[in-house]
């Protein structure tokens, strides 16, 4: 702490250290301190810490003293599956003119920005197990930068012009950035610059933000940029306003089949809605309800999980309201967008989970019973029941669960049983 303090000898210091605490079971990725403005002054400086063990926490600064050490105020999960890559804290209204007090933006290994109020970031929620019992701190999920790596720093950059304000990033393959603030998913309102020929591993703003000062690996040099955010405020310009820079993201763009199909299903679930054997005019009334959304991201090949659903929906909660929400196609598109996976599940991925399962090492290749076990007592578990229908609509009449081979490879449970084409050899 520093400031006017007194030590244990009754001596003035400048510097006085409180403590320290073990806070995260894995290594901390990002270390915050933040004002908040909803706070009166004098109490308004707050401190949050983001762990690799997918784990935010929020000290009580307050109440850390010499004697009672380092205090915590509050922690949560904020992943389920994904790992943080590195945070930022701010006040809220640099993010939506609305906000009041501070939220952490965070970006995780897989492109994503979830944008966490840090008022929600309450109690002891660490348990995996009940990750779902607990209310989501996330507001909003975001994607993120893709310079070939997911950020792996990321800060305020303390000017912008005509009011507006800036992060910037940094990757650790060669790569330096800023963001438009505040933050939309929208790949058109961020810019990358290469700044080193190896890596890069650090990366900051001098105090008045008009230079970036980036540190290589391999290179062994410091380099000096001068900030210019123009360039993002004129890429923005030219990537189309309003929700022409999501529809373009779309396979095909707003004039393609993946569009024509999310607009077929879109009216598809108004119609089941209203009933598809009715003989009432229909009345496509050009909306969904949130509890529609999943059920429409599943028809366009995204399935997400249990903890992915509740966050997409307390999303739409958020920004529509919890009465009588109506989610437009826009709105669809958006959030398809910003939560759909980056890259497709790829087999390396099917080869790894099944090696975390306790496949024979070398060989990835498991028993049965034990990803059976995994299936109905780790992670979502499945019931009995629903498993072995889940079997039966993947192998039609071949008795569900039973007819499996005693081992199965990830490769194989991939192609042969999920149905997966088979990945073509580079």
């Amino acid at each position: 702490r520093f400031e006017r303090n007194t030590d244990e000898e009754g001596q003035e210091v400048n510097w006085l250290y409180i403590g320290r605490i073990v806070s995260h079971s894995s290594h901390i990725v990002s270390l915050q301190f933040v004002n908040d403005p909803s706070k009166p002054p004098g109490d308004d400086l707050r401190l949050f810490s983001v762990g690799y063990d997918r784990a935010a926490v929020e000290y009580d600064l307050a109440n850390s003293t010499v004697r009672g050490g380092v205090r915590v105020a509050g922690s949560c999960l904020i992943e389920q599956t994904s790992r943080p890559s590195c945070a930022v804290a701010l006040p809220s209204k640099m993010q939506t003119s609305e906000g009041r007090g501070v939220v952490l933006l965070v970006y995780n290994n897989e492109y994503k920005c979830k944008i966490i109020e840090a008022d929600r970031i309450t109690g002891n929620q660490l348990d995996p197990a009940r990750i779902l019992d607990a209310p989501t701190p996330c507001v909003k999920t975001l994607l993120g930068p893709t310079f070939g790596a997911p950020p792996s720093n990321v800060g305020v950059i303390p000017c912008g012009s005509d009011g507006h304000r800036f992060l910037w990033f940094c990757c650790p393959t060669k790569v330096a950035g800023a963001l438009w603030l505040p933050l939309d998913g929208n790949p058109h309102r961020s810019t990358g610059v290469i700044v080193h020929p190896g890596g890069l591993v650090g990366c900051d703003t001098s105090p008045d933000g008009r230079m970036l000062i980036t540190c290589g690996g391999s290179d062994l040099s410091v380099a000096l940029w001068e900030v210019s955010t123009t360039a993002v405020e004129s890429a923005s310009s030219l990537g189309g306003s309003g929700n022409d820079p999501f529809w373009a993201q779309l396979d095909g763009g707003a004039d393609g089949l993946f569009a024509d199909e999310a607009k077929d299903f879109f009216v598809y679930s108004q119609i089941k809605r209203q009933g598809e054997d009715t003989r009432a005019e229909r009345d496509i009334v050009g909306w969904v309800r949130p509890a529609d959304v999943p059920d429409l991201f599943c028809a366009l090949g995204v399935y997400p999980s249990q903890f992915d659903i509740r966050e997409l929906l307390a999303e739409v909660t958020n920004e529509l309201g919890a009465e009588d929400p109506e989610v437009t196609l826009d709105h669809f598109v958006r959030l398809f967008v910003n939560h759909r996976p980056v890259f497709g599940l790829e087999q390396a991925a099917m080869e790894e989970a099944f090696d975390s399962l306790g496949a024979l090492p070398g060989t990835n290749v498991l028993r049965t019973d034990k990803l059976v076990d995994a299936l109905l007592n780790r992670g979502e578990p499945f019931e009995v029941d629903e498993l072995q229908q889940v079997f039966e609509r993947l192998r039609p009449g071949q008795g569900g669960v039973q007819s499996l081979p005693s081992e199965l490879s990830g490769v194989d449970m991939a192609e042969s049983v999920l149905g997966f084409a088979k990945e073509e050899e580079e």
